[in-house]
């Protein structure tokens, strides 16, 4: 789909993406007035107010009025409560409930501070002063943030309903939309208890000092000598609410989100305000803040960047029409200018979708610059609007801001600890904060910390939807990092730039406990060291299990198999050689799946439930929707097509066990199949028919995902999974690599013979075959013929798996899904499904003290023997296991966590040279 630069967006509806048609649709002479769109808020509201108001001659005599109350003067007059909203916010920001504020803060970090929520309460504390004469306290308490958080939602029910009113003339949205029309008419009638009760006060005369209501109610219209009516000040407090906290906050988040992902740009503002004021005490409005010129352009870039009001404000053409870019608009039609689209263009600004303060400090009247013409950028940079519609609180807008931001910059040291919950990663390599469109722009985060909280989070909110209690049991198919300190960094598979600390440390420390059962594999970002002291499975927090490289348990009914790591054929048949502290490879084979864990679960004779992997079983997904997958990632295609993605090893243990679900992660995206274990794996018609072409998918990147893969050959096209060639997926986010190094890709062209397959290595250091064959047989790989005989015992009898993979936890990502899983195994003796326990596996016990001579440590690991060997040895442990476990009641895993490494030393920093030691850890 190809775009210019107007587009239709309903039958009357026109977007033009032009500085020239934002000049000639909303400049001071346009035959436009307010579209009917804004007639939403009559639904809502008893009157409309300045912003929203449509009669031209109304809007003026409102405007007149607000002006006098929104003077320099008249903000000058009310900065003292600005400056004690902030001071309060400040000493919150860092637990702290009094300290001498003209000094720096201590230089302990404090705890991550979800700056979206925290800078929101700020501005709504300074616009209850400011409007209402009353501290609302929502920084310090949590009494008076419903209040606050029906804003967001309520803003969004007035978008909606303001585009397709018959929402509300049908009431479809008691239905479909109630909670967004609630929280509008919440939010309406909340606005006008606090006008009431401030109306009250000023007859009362309760108010100490001059607040912007009281300049409202005094003011008078100097053509009619007219003042505002009780309704009036209601509709004006409605705005004043939104405009003076919501865009506000936004806007200042969205800075300090840009400046943590720029350290050059967040040193330069340092220097500034450090440089200009020796005590936070004389950041105060005034000529000095005003020399502040970095900070102005770091505001300015932000709002080009992420404006408040990013979506089109839609114009009504008068009678007579109008002219836009040449074209002509009748009457009747709506007109607008896409703000966030505008200010991203080219043409406009160089680097367009580079957060660039610097861009704002050059002068006007230079014309040499880097960033081209910097008048052209600002006839397309708007964020307050223009025209007789334009923002008459500008002026209040930034003084509010630069001295807040001035004084966290003064203040704090900052820095983000991990993915931010609004980061989005472009094509051209530059990161975004994300906004939603609601009116005014909504956002989440920055956040400093792992996702660990966002899931319970999520988990709490989704039950109340679907009306739970909550959930018994919460599964996370790899990639959990359970980070302990900052040494166990150093033994994950990430570069030092992207390590981030995560929140798993709260809950290993014992500072939070998991609100739910949290049962886990491993994946291609973790931990490697902690989870290696567990090999075997066990508590890595209390109510967190880790199931170990590979593992059979039960809980409560259900019997639940896993499989740790990814596929990496070169890598399958070895065993775990990987020893502190870790080479760069070492970094990457050890979350690689073994054959002999995979040998382990093969062993199972009887009927598991849910099967867990990171990788996808190989195949999986021509069992599911592949069109849409493949539009969807449309690089996953040629990977299919030539059995390159997906996990063998998983799809052995899958075809074995044959769970009632199968449930996955890793590629990123929620996908779903069905198999049906009676038919043989593959596309069910010819996926090239209809599909896109190969020609068109396979140089087509995630652009979604920071690929920064470094294998040095893909591996050959083939129709069977050979543990000697990698089936590797190329959606995987490889961070594998030290920060200086370069992406080294040479992909085969055209198709692979078999003979020729045996030629190619995926390693450097890789012995070719024809090397090999000169050796003597010990280094002779196994027959591929007899690793892995899928046979399918009496005991398991289901004939369909239901496949489920979940996205990663982002915000807009498809990451948590509820289930009710009724068990098709037969339950182990006690087993209840009331208050369902955590128990192991009497034959998954009897299988690994089968394999207890199998040292996975040793080289070469032991050939495996078959099912005709294992079985009567199983056999045998299982009788030992039912007589000295079952019988005498030891078959409950015992909640028996210990704290091994040390808890997280903030002091210690991200990037200790130090790696970390090995712990014996008792459960194992």
């Amino acid at each position: 789909m190809t775009s210019g630069d107007v587009v239709r967006y309903g039958p009357n509806r026109i977007s033009i993406n032009t500085n020239t048609a934002l000049h000639e649709i909303y400049g001071t002479r346009s035959n436009v007035q307010k579209s009917k769109f804004y007639n939403v808020f009559r639904s809502f509201f008893e009157v409309p107010g300045s912003i929203t108001i449509i009669d031209k001659i109304q809007h003026g005599f409102r405007r007149r009025i607000m002006s006098q109350a929104l003077t320099i003067s008249a903000i000058k007059s009310v900065e003292r409560c600005i400056l004690e909203n902030v001071r309060i916010f400040c000493d919150q920001l860092v637990d702290i409930q009094s300290h001498d504020v003209a000094e720096p803060m201590s230089r302990e970090w404090s705890t991550g501070r979800n700056m979206t929520d925290w800078l929101a309460r700020l501005t709504f504390d300074i616009v209850g002063d400011l409007c209402f004469g009353r501290k609302w306290n929502v920084v310090e308490s949590k009494r008076n943030r419903s209040f606050l958080e029906a804003i967001p939602a309520g803003t969004a029910g007035l978008l909606l309903a303001g585009h397709m009113p018959a929402i509300l003339t049908l009431k479809i949205d008691r239905i479909f939309f109630r909670k967004l029309t609630d929280s509008a008419r919440k939010f309406e009638s909340m606005a006008k208890w606090q006008t009431d009760r401030r109306i009250g006060a000023r007859n009362d005369n309760e108010v100490k000092y001059d607040d912007i209501f009281k300049k409202l109610a005094d003011a008078r219209d100097p053509n009619t000598g007219r003042g505002l009516t009780p309704s009036d000040l209601n509709a004006e407090a409605i705005g004043l609410i939104v405009a003076g906290s919501d865009t506000m906050a936004t806007t200042m988040t969205a800075t300090l989100f840009h400046l943590l992902h720029h350290p050059s740009t967040l040193d330069r503002l340092y220097n500034e305000i450090n440089s200009t004021f020796s005590s936070v005490e004389e950041i105060v409005m005034g000529p000095q803040l005003n020399q502040c010129h970095f900070l102005r352009a770091c505001l300015d870039e932000t709002m080009r960047l992420n404006p408040p009001a990013g979506g089109v404000l839609p114009r009504e053409v008068l009678k007579g029409g109008i002219t836009i870019d040449g074209s002509f608009f009748p009457e009747g039609t709506d007109v607008g200018t896409p703000l966030y689209a505008l200010q991203r263009q080219e043409k406009y600004f160089s680097n367009a979708s580079s957060y660039e303060p610097h861009r704002w400090m050059v002068e006007k009247t230079d014309l040499t610059s880097e960033y081209g013409d910097v008048t052209l950028a600002y006839s397309a940079f708007n964020p307050f609007s223009l025209g007789p519609r334009s923002c008459p609180g500008k002026g209040m807008a930034y003084a509010e801001m630069t001295v807040t931001l001035a004084r966290i910059v003064f203040l704090f040291e900052m820095r983000l600890e991990s993915e931010s919950l609004n980061a989005r990663w472009e094509s051209d390599g530059s990161i975004q904060f994300q906004t939603w469109d609601s009116f005014t722009s909504t956002h989440d985060g920055p956040l400093g910390h792992g996702t660990l909280h966002a899931i319970y989070a999520s988990i709490k909110k989704s039950c109340e939807i679907q009306g739970w209690e909550g959930v018994d049991l919460l599964i996370i198919c790899g990639d959990f990092q359970a980070v302990r300190n900052s040494y166990d960094l150093n033994a994950m598979s990430v570069p030092a730039k992207y390590r981030a600390i995560g929140d798993f440390r709260e809950y290993y420390s014992g500072n939070r406990t998991a609100p739910y059962l949290t049962l886990f594999v491993g994946g291609n970002h973790e931990a490697s060291n902690h989870l290696w002291e567990l090999y075997y499975g066990g508590w890595v927090a209390p109510n967190i299990y880790y199931m170990g490289a590979a593992n059979v348990i039960n809980f409560g009914p259900l019997r639940i198999a896993g499989l740790s790591g990814i596929w990496h054929g070169q890598d399958y048949n070895k065993p775990h050689f990987e020893r502190l502290p870790y080479g760069p490879n070492e970094l990457r084979s050890i979350y690689h799946v073994r054959e002999l864990d995979t040998r382990k679960l093969l062993q199972a004779r009887s009927q598991v439930d849910v099967g867990i992997s990171h990788d996808w079983p190989w195949k999986i997904e021509w069992d599911g929707d592949w069109k849409q997958l493949f539009r969807f990632k449309p690089h996953f295609q040629s990977d299919a097509r030539s059995g390159r993605l997906g996990s063998p090893a998983a799809k052995y243990v899958m075809d074995r066990l044959r769970p009632k679900w199968w449930f996955a992660a890793h590629l990123h995206c929620k996908f779903s199949a069905v198999i049906n274990h009676d038919q043989e794996a593959g596309p069910k018609e010819n996926p090239l028919q209809e599909a896109t072409p190969l020609s068109d998918a396979k140089d087509v990147q995630n652009n979604d995902e920071i690929n920064l893969d470094v294998d040095i050959e893909k591996p050959p096209n083939g129709d069977a999974p050979d543990p000697s060639v990698d089936v590797r997926n190329d959606d995987e986010i490889d961070l594998g690599i030290d920060d200086d190094a370069s992406p080294v890709l040479k992909p085969l062209r055209g198709e692979v013979s078999d003979s020729d397959a045996q030629e190619v290595s995926t390693e450097a250091n890789e012995v070719s075959s024809n090397l090999r064959s000169q050796l003597p047989a010990s280094f002779a790989r196994p027959a591929l013929a007899s690793t892995h005989p899928v046979s399918h015992p009496e005991a398991i009898t289901n004939k369909t798996t239901h496949f489920l993979s979940l996205d990663k936890c982002l915000p807009r990502r498809r990451f948590l899904q509820l289930l009710e899983i009724d068990p098709i195994s037969e339950s182990p003796d006690g087993a209840s499904d009331k208050e369902p326990r955590l128990t192991y596996d009497k034959e998954w016990l009897a299988i690994t003290r089968a394999f207890r001579s199998c040292n996975p440590l040793t080289s070469p690991i032991p050939p495996n023997r078959g099912e005709a060997h294992y079985r009567p040895l199983i056999e045998a442990e299982e009788a030992w296991v039912e007589a000295n476990l079952v019988e005498t009641g030891k078959m409950i895993v015992p909640e028996n966590f210990e704290i091994t490494a040390p808890v997280y030393d903030p002091s210690v920093g991200l990037h200790p040279k130090e790696h970390p030691r090995e712990y014996t850890n008792p459960q194992t």
